[in-house]
């Protein structure tokens, strides 16, 4: 939902790095399933501000 924006490029690389709960024990894999998903240059855009925000934080 739109409460989950900021969390969107997470969410989404996460599926891809096995970012997920015990994933060290073959757990915590999961996928996210759209029926629309964003153009890739929206995606790349959000990613690299989710990135970027990040780096601020720390």
């Amino acid at each position: 939902g739109h409460d989950l924006a900021p969390f969107w490029p997470y969410l989404w690389l996460g599926q891809w790095t096995h970012a997920g709960k015990m994933t060290s024990m073959g757990l915590g894999r999961y996928s996210i399933l759209a029926d629309k998903l964003a153009s890739p240059a929206a995606l790349s855009t959000e990613l690299d501000n989710a990135m970027r925000y990040h780096q601020q934080q720390l």
